[in-house]
């Protein structure tokens, strides 16, 4: 009975919230205005083609690849459930208020601004994460030296030195005091 109760509650609650034709109209429009169908191809060419850079054997791959990501990261492939998405997170009036904005000149230039500054964002984390990655090897050590049982070695916060060779006169003073 309990189970019952429970699995009506479940499809009243969806029911309440399923979006009117003219909701889910009102999220295809705004996914119109922000050029969405564009966006999501150019964005998975992109991804294939830095993939493609960093294991160049994938070149032989590359059509299918492509058809495997269009069929299930293409725009009709996700519309169903981005449509969902935005008519669950925005009410049918918010939708007109965004299609609006994007009506207007500051509308038109974040469409065609915001992609390239997504992509710049992600690439400038990409750059901070390289640029300590070196802090993030120590500290992943003494992680797993704790781990372990050891004794954690303290993380530097600096920039570790390039390593050198060792210099002809350590390796003789090194030397002489084995003898």
């Amino acid at each position: 009975m309990r189970s019952l109760f429970f699995a009506i509650a479940l499809t009243c609650s969806s029911l309440a919230h399923a979006a009117t034709p003219s909701h889910q109209a009102a999220a295809e429009q705004l996914f119109d205005m922000m050029k969405l169908r564009e966006l999501l191809a150019t964005t998975t060419d992109s991804v294939l083609e830095s993939q493609m850079e960093v294991n160049p054997m994938l070149r032989d791959y590359e059509g299918v690849m492509k058809e495997f990501l269009t069929k299930y990261l293409g725009y009709e492939a996700l519309k169903p459930d981005l449509v969902a998405m935005y008519t669950d997170e925005f009410s049918e009036a918010e939708l007109r208020d965004m299609i609006a904005f994007y009506q207007t000149p500051t509308g038109r230039k974040a469409i065609e601004a915001l992609p390239r500054l997504q992509q710049q964002s992600s690439l400038l984390g990409q750059q901070k994460v390289a640029e300590h990655t070196d802090e993030l090897e120590q500290m992943m050590l003494a992680r797993a030296l704790e781990l372990a049982g050891g004794e954690a070695a303290p993380v530097v916060d600096t920039p570790m030195p390039e390593s050198t060779p060792p210099a002809k006169e350590d390796k003789k003073k090194k030397k002489g005091k084995g003898d």
